[in-house]
């Protein structure tokens, strides 16, 4: 059937990843349609969407470079006609100063070096425009206040009156203390308060190694959680922080994702990181870590002039750095003189070439201090070079060098003045001392008085968070023109007004902003599209958090029988417990069903932590004790509570909290807070955002059988009202939100697609919620079906969801060290609760010898080296040597549900496995005899809570059938939701149905019927993925149509499934079943619906299994014939692939600056690092980033010529709001290589973009760089093949390389010719001279590169290239040659439709 204008029903697939959307078009029979005389599906292709995080860095780096420069400009205005009576050009030539020859600052009476004699440094400067009575030239004013302007330091003090002589590490101390006290009061450690003057103490010694700071400081760090090893290690870690020392962050905050946690807190770069990964409730006192190391190192630099101010300190350094060179090179001369000249000269650029005049020290060749001079060298491998030269000599038992070395120890022997250090200085250390400039010089020249305020402002002046960007001027847009990060909004009649620091909130409205900023900041609800999450400490998301939590907690007295708490019971403990501990342990919880005579010796366990909930009410706390003084708030309370702890959530600024504290509840409010409430409620730092809405909590309800109204925050309360056990049975939200007799799922639903249908069409992709890959992945899938209906010419029928779970590529590598680390905690605990240990010694053999962790290894080493069902000893060699003694067995059949996690496997002997129950469970006689073997290694964390659960397991009861159904259907992965919604929103009101279907229903089927996937083949899998959960999808339509609706009702069907399956394994002894009854039921030819009998089964020719099977049902599924289908379907050699065409955004240019004369990088300089200096002579950025690309035409003595041009991200920010910017550009280059301009031929063609030169399809990835745009096509049994040689390297694949070989080496034939004759092949070698290994790497190298996965492949083995294939291309010859056409191809986002656009001559 054709799927133009389709007359009937027709079904749609979408295989959705973070970098892909396979889509399939079928009929209802499942058989694909055709377009265009091809198959109807495809792969659409695209990068993953870059991280938020990862734009807002190079965003935010641009905002500070912006700002800073704005108020140098509004310097130089305030002093502009002052200056223009005194030399009225200075500020242009100190503006170009860098591009003029000779002198251009200064004048003839006062050169260069003539203020270099007087002012070595800008401090001298500074300190000398302080002390003098003298008028100084007012150029010599401007350039001191220009500094100060240009580095006025940091804000962590901000509000603060500071000098030099007051700013001491006691107050960044006392911080700490109360950041530290508040931590542990939350996580009910003990915590006693560190001695601050003895901390001050240490901090200050001179004499003492950082080293041997954090040592003593560590013993005055006294925190005591419940495992001592712990507490040694955070306070190490504490102590290192605040010295500078490499730190483990985890052993301060937990297990936290981030990229790097250890770290020093003077590396910028992982600081920034680790500071946006940090917990929410570790935000403050992680500032509060860092302002004592910022304390620290300014108490370093004001340490050589102590009491005098920051420029009169570094004076004195500078003095010292000359002091100590000198020492150096005297200890250079007495013990190392054959090194000086290496150590402190070495070659020029002259002596390294002659045409160069410069007598410049050469960087590339510059050794020991050159090096450090030219920054070419670190601080610490200074030391390093130095300690390397003196070893063996003399020097060693010197005194000088002794004290040398001790002080590159401390950081202080030739310590730069211009270090990372510095940003340690407050802006008020250089407020007082432009404060006192403006006085002293103020006398001669009246401006600066009358100007103070507003020159210090520049200083003084930072531009609140909560405010943003103040002009939207090139600020980014989304498709409706609204800005995506810009939100200040300015007061009637202030649209066109300047804005300073001194008028800014005259200008901006400070509330309005601040309300746009709330809005921007809150995120929306994970379930609740439209909704806003609640803060984390909010009274009800807290409430939320420690009832989800203890309702998953158990409890039991002998071990055995294990029961939550009841309504009445968590109720208590909430009111007797969580309202008045910080933390509550199981300890405690035991304790009180003791009092309350419920239990006499009871064991708690289920919460999060290992010895507690790691849930709390610190805010009810706080309230309730610090602010009110009360034992239980009133809930009329509530709405007061929750809006001051939302505004102490999003108001950093202090001083606007307290605003809005006294405005609406002080005295000159509604009375409700005093003055001291008021100053604790500010002090408190609430911080972080939950997942959830208050909506979701408490505003979706349900009408009970009772006819009560119930939200979730009721059930969590007070249980299932519609419980078939027990009246109020204790759920946790997860089971709230799926129990379909409640239907909370079912509202949810409801109004997501209420909101998308009101909402989709005003919805952009950054206004959907989700990470940047999600909303990519929507986007492209939500076109795809569009495109589809439009061709249909009407909506689908059904349109089936499956999500794959791409693989993290940074988690790569990383869950082997991790399975490891956790087996060896484990097993380390299984011997210290007294456990027989026999495996410790083969897991350090295994460990040390990074054997590959497998299935069965790993479960080796989990169960004690013994069978997890009679506990005889396990024969590791045998194992490890592939014997038919042991398998593995599911602990749970896959009959009931495809689980293939360890938790749901056990390592066994062969024969053990066949003693089963009727429902196909361990049997009684086996559980009676291991039980207390498993509830060791369970206690031990050997085998995990479900794990135990299923060993125990007697029966399958209602409930847990119905989950099993539930968890083989129903997908609750974010990504799928969100399709469905906004599908439905699109298509409902056509009849669409969307249905989920889980990737794992589809692995499944492959694997049962032998459907092969090899990813390393081709894209073409994401397609075929798509193409089988429509089969799937359409089967379960048609066979158990119910399941989704009604799985409880399927229950009873899968009872008698299992119950014939027990009587083929008794009778055969071999476990039926292995993909789970959703795919058992496909692979089987009848299936009654009514009764669950199961009719013939075509996959097996055993007269034992036949006798149990009937014949045929009249439902007319033939179950070889379909999957017949889907295999010749499979096999198609035609699929369309689109890649999306991409525009790079973020940096402007790579970071690093080169010199000109560096000897790789001077020649290709080009982008210089101030607008009018030449990167060929002042140095520059080796690359700019470009966004994309672009074709003009110009003429070349009167005749027409084509360029094909590269437009850079700074460029392409400008052109969104100037459109004739990029013509402006085009022109400048044309004007560069002589040609005359004539005009854009395509403004812009984007990388991954598709072109056809000459007949070959190839798609652009660099400025001259293409690969293939074609993509190789393989049958089922060479992907076998492929598959089969990864696992097997002994394995060859001669003859599929063989065939690879001929069809690329024949250009007629190949997917590309211009790679065909790029690799020539026909001139290498025979591939037959390889091994199987050598094979199988060039098979794979050139299905790489055909398929354009890569640009280069490695035809060493054959003597060819190592780098083979890169096809270069200068761009601009193609479009010029008019015997090869050069066509531009825009595709569709399926594919099925292209445009073809000639360009060139």
């Amino acid at each position: 059937m054709n799927l133009r204008n389709c007359s009937g029903d027709y079904n749609i697939g979408l295989d959705m990843g973070t970098g892909s959307v396979g889509w399939a078009v079928t009929d209802d029979q499942g058989k694909l349609l055709h377009f265009k005389k091809q198959p109807t599906w495809g792969s659409r292709l695209f990068d993953s969407a870059q991280l938020a995080s990862e734009a807002r860095v190079h965003r935010g780096q641009r905002r500070r470079y912006v700002r800073r420069r704005w108020r140098l400009d509004l310097l130089q205005k305030l002093f502009e006609p002052a200056m223009s009576e005194v030399d009225p050009g200075f500020f242009m030539r100190l503006n170009q100063s860098r591009t003029i020859e000779g002198d251009p600052i200064f004048t003839k009476d006062f050169t260069k070096a003539d203020y270099y004699d007087r002012f070595p440094t800008i401090y001298h400067l500074r300190a000398y425009l302080m002390d003098t009575d003298e008028q100084v030239d007012l150029r010599l004013v401007y350039l001191a206040i220009h500094n100060i302007v240009k580095h006025r330091g940091n804000f962590l003090r901000q509000g603060e009156k500071l000098t030099a002589k007051t700013a001491k590490t006691s107050d960044a101390l006392e911080r700490l203390n109360d950041s530290l006290q508040a931590w542990c009061e939350s996580r009910e450690y003990d915590v006693t308060k560190i001695n601050k003057s003895a901390v001050a103490k240490i901090l200050a010694d001179e004499r003492s190694s950082r080293s041997q700071k954090a040592k003593d400081i560590q013993a005055l760090v006294k925190v005591g959680t419940a495992d001592a090893a712990a507490n040694k290690k955070l306070a190490k870690a504490l102590s290192n922080a605040v010295v500078g020392l490499q730190c483990e962050f985890k052993d301060v905050f937990g297990d936290f994702e981030c990229e790097a946690t250890k770290l020093a807190l003077s590396d910028d770069e992982k600081l920034e990181a680790l500071q946006a990964a940090c917990p929410d409730d570790c935000v403050e006192l992680l500032e509060s870590v860092c302002g004592v190391y910022s304390a620290y190192v300014l108490q370093g630099l004001l340490s050589y002039a102590e009491g005098q101010t920051i420029s009169v300190n570094m004076i004195e350094k500078y003095n010292c750095y000359a002091n100590d060179l000198d020492r150096l090179k005297t200890l250079v001369r007495e013990y190392a003189p054959g090194s000086y000249e290496s150590f402190f000269r070495g070659a020029t650029y002259h002596d390294s070439n002659s045409d160069d005049p410069s007598r410049d020290y050469d960087a590339s060749k510059a050794q020991g201090y050159t090096a450090y001079d030219l920054h070419k060298l670190s601080y610490d491998d200074l030391a390093k070079s130095v300690k390397k030269l003196f070893a063996g000599t003399g020097a060693e038992t010197d005194e000088r060098y002794i004290a040398m070395m001790d002080a590159f120890d401390k950081q202080r022997f030739l310590r730069r003045l211009k270090t990372s250090d510095n940003g340690a200085i407050y802006y008020q250390l250089h407020l007082e001392e432009l404060q006192a400039i403006l006085k002293n010089q103020g006398r001669f020249y009246p401006f600066l008085k009358d100007e103070a305020a507003k020159i210090e402002s520049l200083v003084t002046f930072r531009i609140p968070y909560y405010v943003g960007p103040l002009t939207p001027k090139n600020a980014a847009q989304d498709k409706h023109g609204n800005h995506r990060f810009q939100w200040s909004e300015r007061k009637p009649g202030m649209e066109d007004a300047t804005i300073t620091p001194w008028n800014w909130d005259t200008v901006i409205d400070k509330n309005k902003s601040a309300e746009n900023f709330i809005m921007r900041m809150t995120g929306d609800c994970t379930y609740l599209a439209g909704e806003k999450v609640l803060p984390k400490q909010s009274l009800l998301y807290e409430e939320f958090c420690v009832l989800n939590e203890l309702n998953g907690v158990r409890w039991s007295e002998d071990g055995d029988d294990w029961q939550r708490l009841d309504a009445a019971q968590r109720e208590g403990i909430v009111h007797e417990l969580f309202h008045k501990k910080r933390r509550v342990t199981y300890k405690m919880i035991a304790d009180w069903l003791v009092k309350e005579g419920d239990a006499t010796n009871p064991v708690v366990r289920g919460g999060q932590g290992e010895s507690g909930l790691e849930s709390k009410m610190g805010s009810y706390i706080f309230f309730a004790k610090d602010i009110f003084g009360v034992d239980e708030l009133s809930r009329a309370e509530y709405p007061v509570i929750e809006k001051i702890i939302l505004w102490n959530t999003l108001f950093e600024d202090r001083s606007i909290l307290k605003e809005k504290l006294q405005d609406e509840f002080g005295p000159s409010g509604n009375g409700m807070l005093d003055a001291e409430q008021i100053k604790k409620i500010c002090k408190k730092r609430l911080t972080g955002w939950g997942r959830l809405s208050e909506k979701f909590l408490t505003g979706i309800r349900i009408d009970t059988q009772a006819g009560r109204s119930m939200s979730i925050m009721d059930v969590l309360r007070e249980g299932n009202p519609s419980s078939e056990r027990r009246l109020g049975e204790t759920m946790v939200m997860m089971e709230i939100l799926h129990d379909n007799t409640l239907g909370f799922q079912e509202k949810v639903d409801e109004h997501n697609r209420k909101y998308y249908a009101e909402n989709e069409k005003s919805l952009g992709v950054n206004e959907l919620p989700g990470s940047p890959a999600i909303r990519r992945s929507l986007n492209q899938a939500i076109r795809i079906v569009d495109e589809i209906a439009k061709i249909a010419g009407h909506a689908p029928a059904n349109v089936f969801v499956e999500v794959t779970r791409d693989e993290d590529e940074k988690k790569k590598g990383k869950r082997t060290t991790k399975r490891w680390d956790a087996i060896e905690d484990a097993l380390k605990a299984f011997k210290a609760e007294g456990g027989d240990l026999v495996v410790m010694d083969d897991f350090k053999e295994l460990k040390a010898a990074n054997v590959d962790l497998d299935e069965r290894l790993t479960l080796y080493l989990m169960q004690n080296g013994k069978c997890l069902y009679s506990g005889r000893a396990i024969d590791l060699n045998k194992l490890m040597a592939g014997s038919g003694e042991y398998e593995v067995d599911h602990i749970i059949p896959r009959a009931y549900i495809k689980d293939d996690s360890l938790e749901n496997k056990a390592l066994v002997y062969r024969e053990e496995n066949q003693h089963k129950t009727d429902q196909l469970l361990i049997d009684k006689s086996i559980r009676w005899k291991m039980g207390e073997t498993w509830k060791q290694l369970h206690q031990a964390k050997l085998i995990g809570d479900k794990k135990y659960r299923n060993l125990l397991r007697s029966s399958i009861n209602e409930n847990a059938m119905k989950g099993f159904v539930a968890r083989q259907l129903v997908e609750t992965s974010q990504m799928v939701k969100m399709a469905q919604a906004l599908l439905e929103a699109r298509y409902a009101d056509e009849g669409t149905k969307i249905v989920p279907v889980k990737a794992s229903v589809s692995h499944n089927l492959r694997e049962a019927a032998g459907l092969v996937k090899c990813r390393e083949a081709n894209d073409f899998h994401h397609a075929h993925d798509a193409y089988l959960a429509c089969r799937l999808g359409l089967f379960i339509q048609m066979r158990h149509p119910g399941m989704y609706e009604n799985p409880i009702g399927y229950s009873h069907v899968i009872k008698k499934y299992v119950r014939e399956q027990s009587e083929l394994f008794k009778k055969t002894h071999r476990m039926p079943g292995s993909a789970g009854f959703v795919v058992n039921s496909f692979m089987t030819a009848g299936f009654d619906p009514e009764t669950g009998e199961v009719f013939d089964d075509a996959w097996t020719e055993d007269d034992e299994v036949k006798r149990y099977r009937g014949k045929y049902l009249p439902d007319g599924w033939n179950a070889a014939a379909e999957v017949e289908s889907i295999r010749r379907a499979l096999n198609y050699r035609q699929c369309y692939i689109s890649r999306m065409p991409q525009e790079d955004t973020g940096a402007f240019w790579k970071a690093t600056i080169y010199s000109p004369r560096d000897p790789k990088m001077g020649a290709k300089l080009e982008l210089s690092t101030k607008q009018g200096l030449d990167a060929k002579q002042y140095g520059g950025f080796s690359s700019q980033q470009f966004a994309y690309f672009f074709i003009y035409e110009a003429k070349k003595k009167g005749k027409p010529v084509f360029r094909f041009s590269q437009v850079p991200v700074w460029l392409a920010a400008r052109i969104e709001g100037d459109s004739a910017a990029l013509g402006e550009y085009a022109r400048e280059l044309a004007e560069k290589e002589g040609l005359e301009y004539v005009g854009i031929t395509r403004s812009k063609i984007y990388k991954k973009q598709l072109i056809e030169v000459d007949g070959d399809r190839l798609i652009i990835t660099g400025a001259k760089e293409v690969r293939s745009g074609s993509q190789l096509a393989f049958s089922q049994d060479e992907m076998l093949l492929l598959n089969m040689s990864k696992k097997d390297e002994r394995l060859s694949v001669l003859p599929l390389l063989e065939g690879l070989v001929h069809k690329i080496d024949h250009a007629a034939n190949a997917t590309c010719g211009k790679l065909s004759r790029q690799l020539k092949l026909s001139r290498l070698s025979s591939v037959s001279v390889l091994d199987e290994l050598q094979q199988r790497e060039l098979a794979f190298g050139l299905i790489r590169i055909e398929n354009g996965a890569d640009r280069v492949v490695d035809l060493s083995g054959i003597g060819g290239p190592a780098k083979a294939g890169a096809m270069v291309t200068d761009m601009s010859k193609l479009i010029n040659e008019p015997a090869a056409p050069f066509f531009i191809i825009d595709q569709s986002v399926t594919g099925m439709f292209e445009r073809r656009t000639r360009v060139g001559l």
